[in-house]
């Protein structure tokens, strides 16, 4: 009786370790049942360094200045960090593979290779929900005896708190962010991958370029990002771009001038070059873009501020991604006055709400209606 007792128990925790692989915490394969122990990073993991959450949890939307001013680069974000262990198979782990998705059932995943068991991953959207999995590879035995088995865990996911902006690393760039990912007065929220702001990816003279993102910048921007357009708003004349003709990340990423004057009511004396960025904008095989003047803060900032503002981004939001540029490397801080001055302007164009008097404004300099209606679309959806 006492031996059928123990043979009932031993299967009973075979039925039970069973149970526990259909759960995600066990797999099975071939040398038996492989265990995973991964990282749980939560629902709400946040993108930005602990000195950047102080002013994006300060009310104030003024105070950016009280923690940076503009002389250190402080504006990329931190990264999501994923590990795990692997139990109970053969032989000796030789690599890794996470992939990562917005979708449950992991299409579209991306790729992640590594050899350790943890990995550090940049750049993903705020207020988004991944789901991921780890390959892990294994070898055992020797020359023509060596085998190789792979398992795989059951899909894990986390969610990236919603907070804005959704600054970016990119080697070599500073000031780098996505326009998309804040909410908008009609409910919705500004898609994110289609728009990117920056400080500028190059410099130097017609007779030497030198360029400021990296090799491994430019992949981030090529394959990470997907960028097709690049929107520079430095001025051609005084030899500020270089007078370059072609984007420094190749020849296949569009390349658009529009030279905007940063002395005087950049509003008034820069209008033709305005309606040609907008232009860029309403053109929806140009996606996604990514727009920078020298060091992406005052022309970039103008133009930032009347497409998140077109859009129905509320004026503090509008000021606090303006005043974000004070952690990038801009060698010098910047207060709000520049926003004020945009908002006071604007009041002539008439319009009950700010988004109002920005569309009617960019009417009055030549964009279209339907132009206008082309860019809500394209970065709201219908």
């Amino acid at each position: 009786m006492r031996t059928k007792r123990i043979i009932g128990f031993i299967l009973c925790l075979a039925l039970c370790a069973a149970v526990f692989s259909g759960c995600g915490k066990s797999e099975s394969g071939a040398g038996g049942v492989v265990t995973f122990t991964v990282s749980d990073p939560g629902n709400d993991v946040g993108i930005h360094t602990s000195i950047q959450n102080k002013y994006l949890l300060n009310e104030d939307y003024l105070s950016a200045t009280e923690y940076a001013i503009g002389q250190l680069e402080l504006s990329y974000p931190v990264p999501v960090t994923l590990d795990w262990s692997v139990s109970g198979a053969d032989g000796k782990a030789k690599s890794y593979v996470v992939k990562l998705s917005e979708s449950e059932d992991m299409s579209g995943a991306k790729e992640y290779e590594t050899e350790y068991n943890t990995i550090q991953i940049y750049n993903l959207k705020v207020g988004t929900t991944y789901y991921w999995t780890v390959d892990a590879t294994f070898a055992a035995g020797k020359g023509e005896d060596k085998t190789k088995t792979t398992y795989t865990s059951s899909p894990r996911s986390f969610t990236i708190s919603s907070d804005c902006p959704r600054n970016l690393q990119v080697d070599g760039v500073t000031n780098f962010r996505d326009e998309g990912g804040w909410p908008t007065e009609s409910g919705r929220v500004v898609k994110q991958g289609l728009i990117f702001r920056c400080g500028t990816i190059s410099d130097g003279t017609p007779d030497e370029i030198h360029e400021r993102v990296t090799k491994e910048g430019k992949v981030t921007m090529l394959e990470e990002l997907g960028v097709k357009s690049e929107l520079d708003l430095r001025m051609e004349e005084n030899g500020e771009n270089g007078k370059i003709t072609q984007s420094v990340l190749g020849k296949k990423v569009n390349y658009y001038n529009c030279p905007m004057s940063y002395d005087g009511n950049i509003l008034e004396i820069n209008a033709p070059e305005i309606k040609a960025a907008f232009d860029v904008f309403a053109n929806k095989d140009n996606y996604p873009i990514f727009f920078h003047c020298a060091i992406g803060t005052d022309r970039t900032g103008c133009v930032g501020f009347l497409l998140l503002g077109l859009l129905g981004v509320s004026e503090e939001n509008l000021y606090r991604d303006y005043m974000f540029s004070n952690y990038g490397l801009i060698w010098g801080s910047r207060d709000g006055s520049a926003i004020t001055n945009y908002v006071d302007r604007l009041q002539k164009f008439g319009g009950e709400r700010l988004s109002d008097r920005i569309r009617n404004y960019l009417l009055s300099i030549g964009m279209t209606d339907a132009q206008l209606d082309t860019i809500v679309e394209i970065m709201l959806g219908k």
